[in-house]
């Protein structure tokens, strides 16, 4: 009976790479079994490649980290100059050199004197104040190299964590797909490794780049200054605040108008989420999350969750594409308005609530 089950998948998951239609659902427990394999087969191939990317990441932040260590140390060479330049500076003024040259000036015997008094004087004072910004100067630049360094190494820091969280993650999987291979038997086993390989081909092919050109589309087009135009009576001012909602319908045919992409992909708002899909050249993609305030004052769109097919993808590649494509509105866009300002998101059904602080 195994044996029927797997060729019959083969069969569909063949027909999927011809044509990107998903594998039919089988409604048994042999079927639910061996999709739960390919899912696992999808997710180890999402994995690998989230590792090349967390990799590639890893060795350019040691590089730029490198750089900002030598960086550094010239800084703090160069800012401890300054100070003692700066030292000199002050101490001149607490023990009364400069003073004096104020009263050699005071005590000139002739207006010419005085004139050359006063422009000496003034060069000085001049370097003076010189020496003293470059001193302001250089621990600035120092504070804010250090500040990205500590930043660079924190974040060097989690992509290993993410790094070695994501491999284990891979031999769990690995492990439960060998062992699920070991329990098929000569043409079975090899008929599932085909499946395998061919929905891993079509994810690399197909699905990866279809998403990547969808959510170009969606950043490209989904913008604060296109939708405001298209809020009608909907926008509300008063002195503190600006209110508005946008109609899932208003979403719809923005990006339509933008990019024919969307002509066969929906998007709708439900309390608490929204979520789109579409057919594009036979092929089912799903996108579902949510619009929320974040801490930098801007309303970002969160991903919750991601179909090809009828797979679910794995959290490695919603968290590349939310890194990769930036959904947000910017208050600051908005003339007179500014990040932290204050911003209250709220998903309706049909529509999304959105309220900005001046």
């Amino acid at each position: 009976m195994r044996r029927w089950w797997i060729v019959l998948l083969a069969a569909a998951v063949a027909l999927t790479a011809a044509s990107g239609a998903g594998l039919a659902e089988t409604g048994s427990s042999e079927g639910s079994e061996f999709k739960d394999i390919l899912q696992k087969a999808l997710s180890v191939k999402q994995i690998d490649e989230e590792l090349v990317r967390l990799k590639e990441r890893e060795d350019s932040m040691k590089i730029r980290i490198s750089e900002l260590e030598t960086e550094t140390v010239r800084q703090e060479q160069w800012a401890a100059e300054t100070r003692k330049r700066a030292g000199r500076v002050i101490r001149s003024y607490y023990t009364g050199e400069r003073q004096s040259l104020w009263l050699l000036l005071l005590s000139s015997k002739s207006l010419a004197q005085a004139v050359d008094l006063a422009i000496y004087l003034d060069r000085i004072i001049s370097r003076d104040q010189m020496l003293l910004k470059q001193s302001v100067d250089a621990q600035k630049q120092l504070m804010a190299l250090r500040n990205e360094l500590n930043g660079q190494l924190a974040e060097s820091a989690r992509i290993r964590d993410t790094l070695l969280r994501e491999r284990e993650r891979q031999v769990e999987l690995e492990a439960s797909i060998a062992a699920a291979l070991a329990e098929a038997e000569g043409e079975e086993a090899e008929a599932l490794k085909q499946q395998i390989e061919t929905l891993g081909m079509q994810w690399t092919e197909v699905g990866k780049p279809k998403f990547r050109t969808y959510f170009e589309g969606l950043k490209s087009a989904l913008t604060l200054e296109n939708l405001m135009p298209r809020l009608g009576q909907t926008l509300n001012f008063d002195a503190k605040k600006v209110s508005f909602s946008i109609r899932d319908t208003v979403i719809n045919e923005l990006l339509r108008e933008k990019n024919p992409l969307f002509e066969d992909f929906s998007f709708a708002l439900k309390k608490g989420y929204m979520e789109g899909s579409g057919t594009n050249e036979g092929v089912f993609l799903s996108i579902r999350g949510q619009f929320a305030a974040t801490e930098e004052g801007l309303i970002r769109f969160k991903i919750e969750q991601l179909h090809f097919n009828e797979y679910a993808l794995d959290e490695s590649t919603i968290r590349a594409l939310e890194e990769e494509f930036d959904l947000s509105f910017d208050p600051a866009e908005l003339p007179g308005f500014k990040r932290n300002g204050g911003v209250t998101v709220r998903h309706e059904d049909q529509q999304l609530y959105i309220e900005m602080m001046f």
